[in-house]
């Protein structure tokens, strides 16, 4: 079944991951958690961000890869910031 079968818009772009690499994802797993410390239902974060509660899910368990630009809006929608930080290598 497509996409636009299932009643959803065709995704432009390239979604960041796998199923299996999304939903183990450290990014992933800290938004969620931050949706849950600030007491955020996934209805209410995916009105802040545009998309249904049904995606906010899908992506929060890995069945779907969000895109960049839905990072960006989850990130915002939460009120966080993305720090870029250097790798650190202990015990070599």
């Amino acid at each position: 079944m497509s996409m636009v079968d299932a009643g959803l818009p065709p995704r432009r772009g390239r979604p960041i991951g796998s199923s299996k690499c999304v939903a183990s994802s450290p990014l992933i797993r800290a938004l969620r958690a931050a949706r849950i410390d600030k007491r955020i239902s996934q209805t209410t974060l995916g009105e802040r961000m545009g998309v249904s509660k049904e995606r906010l899910c899908a992506w929060e368990i890995g069945r779907q890869g969000p895109l960049l630009k839905d990072l960006e809006r989850w990130v915002d929608a939460l009120g966080l910031e993305i720090e870029l930080m250097d790798k650190i290598e202990v015990g070599r």
